[in-house]
């Protein structure tokens, strides 16, 4: 009757605490006299306390929740090899003295328990990690919990042919938004043409047009069937047309083939054509047809384009670099319109 009534009193007490109260009384009473040896002695043999420890602490700290895991730590890529790791604050944040942060298993750094971030830098780009968190108290032990993430840092953006070119910032911003790949050798190749396949492909993606049809072009089936049907895409959703059976998927697109191209994305997307404001101010368009004329005035108009010494070059194929800059001005201003 008096350990009941001690128990009962141990209990409200520490709960209004905030603590838990764990029970021992029916593991001891499973085998007193191996867990109990000596009734003058209030403590527990070795065998006793591993008893009450696996029996009955470990299931009810395993029990208690430190974290809502799923929710307790982020993560903020700040670069290619930087990231921050923040976690929400263990609820016993009294008993902690410490926070254990592990990467990839192993121990990194050791935080005070007042510190729930950290900022791991000199990582590995384009490489997995994970990341998990243990809150530990002032003997040295570790919360069975861990919250944890996995997270992949960024590719480094950069090319080795780039760093004096005029175009170098679209160039970087196409590769970051996914709208242009650079190659192997870590080059961008500004000056390369752009085949018309190639604008169909960058096109198609950077909209996310997909489509189950198949192009009626007899010319594209050399290619690999990833691009045979971006290709048919850009043709159902009449973003191409093609001359009769023929796509000519390998020529370098030109100026005004490009700028059909993307007058039509601008058309599909919004739901309606695109209505000009006035007349482009460039001499050797005029021979061209209302459909190409509008095109290109369109892209003027928005300021994807300015031409050069008031020519447009509509035959001029289309360099990489004069690429970027157009998918580039063209992704900002899908962005910042609205769609009817």
């Amino acid at each position: 009757m008096l350990l009941t009534v001690m128990n009962t009193t141990i209990k409200t007490t520490v709960e209004k605490a905030g603590a838990i109260f764990v029970p021992t009384y029916d593991i001891i009473a499973k085998d007193v006299p191996s867990y109990l040896p000596n009734p003058e002695n209030i403590h527990l043999s070795e065998a006793g306390y591993l008893a009450v420890a696996n029996e009955a602490f470990l299931p009810a700290i395993k029990e208690s929740t430190l974290w809502d895991v799923s929710k307790a730590i982020q993560v903020n890529i700040k670069d290619s090899t930087t990231v921050k790791i923040s976690w929400q604050e263990a609820k016993d944040n009294v008993g902690i003295t410490n926070y254990n942060v592990y990467v990839n298993g192993k121990l990194a750094f050791t935080q005070n328990a007042d510190t729930t971030a950290i900022t791991l830098d000199h990582l590995k780009e384009n490489t997995v990690y994970t990341v998990n968190v243990k809150a530990v108290d002032a003997a040295g032990n570790e919360s069975v919990q861990s919250p944890t993430v996995t997270f992949t840092t960024e590719r480094a953006l950069s090319f080795t042919d780039i760093e004096n070119h005029w175009a170098k910032e679209f160039i970087l911003k196409a590769a970051e938004e996914g709208i242009m790949k650079g190659y192997a050798d870590g080059t961008f190749r500004p000056e390369q043409n752009v085949t018309r396949a190639q604008a169909a492909s960058i096109l198609v993606r950077s909209l996310g047009l997909t489509t189950k049809e198949q192009a009626p072009f007899t010319d594209i089936s050399s290619y690999d069937v990833g691009t045979q049907s971006e290709i048919a895409a850009a043709y159902a959703y009449g973003l191409v047309k093609g001359t009769g059976e023929k796509f000519n998927p390998g020529q370098p697109v030109t100026r005004a083939q490009l700028a059909l191209m993307i007058n039509r994305a601008y058309e599909h997307q919004l739901k309606h054509p695109y209505a000009v404001k006035g007349k482009a101010p460039f001499s050797d368009i005029a021979s061209y047809n209302e459909e190409t004329k509008r095109a290109i005035t369109m892209l003027y108009e928005q300021g994807i384009v300015r031409g050069s010494e008031g020519g447009f070059s509509p035959e001029a194929p289309t360099k990489r670099s004069h690429a970027a800059k157009i998918f580039v001005n063209f992704s900002s201003l899908l962005k910042n319109t609205e769609v009817k």
